[in-house]
């Protein structure tokens, strides 16, 4: 460290908003992790749980950033992105046919809603990213209840979690101190 005197922050001043926004994201982790962490502990439904709420609330995110706004056909997207993990305890010999067939149905859902209320032109897109939400969302949250299931499936499950952590928090650190820009307008 540089032997130069660091300004102090006076006291009673107020933190800044980069501040404020790591104390938010600290105390959110401090809370949730154990839970996380019991939900992973108990597996099978608890598990499911878990993940499906990550599987809806990652398609949500993805829904309103690409979409601008959640239509009856987003919000039917998210839904079955949350289902998709379920799948895996409720049938857990033939997820792979649930689940295709959830796609399919979104699939379908989001091109019949797009060609009746439209707009025409743009439901290409707009369906693409429907899908798009329903398969990584959804589909990456019940390969990972997949490997949950596995003989010591838990601690791969946690394994992958850890490096997502650790890979978040670096991204955070380094847009901190190197960023100028946001990538995306929050």
């Amino acid at each position: 460290m540089s032997d130069l005197p660091q300004p102090e922050r006076p006291k009673g001043a107020p933190l800044s908003e980069k501040n404020k926004n790591l104390l938010v994201r600290l105390g959110t982790a401090l809370f949730l992790l154990p839970l996380v962490l019991y939900l992973l502990y108990r597996g099978g439904w608890f598990t499911a749980v878990l993940l499906s709420w990550g599987a809806a609330s990652a398609a949500g995110e993805y829904v309103k950033i690409t979409l601008k706004e959640v239509s009856p056909i987003g919000w039917l997207t998210i839904a079955m992105a949350g289902a998709m993990p379920f799948t895996v305890v409720w049938k857990p010999w033939e997820p792979a046919a649930l689940v295709g067939g959830l796609i399919g149905v979104g699939i379908f859902s989001a091109w019949l809603w797009h060609l009746v209320k439209g707009p025409l032109l743009e439901a290409p897109t707009r369906v693409a990213h429907l899908v798009t939400a329903l398969v990584y969302c959804g589909g990456g949250m019940t390969a990972l209840m997949m490997v949950r299931t596995l003989p010591d499936g838990g601690w791969w499950v946690v394994c992958a979690l850890v490096v997502t952590w650790m890979n978040d928090t670096t991204a955070y650190f380094s847009g901190r101190l190197f960023g100028k820009h946001k990538l995306y307008p929050a």
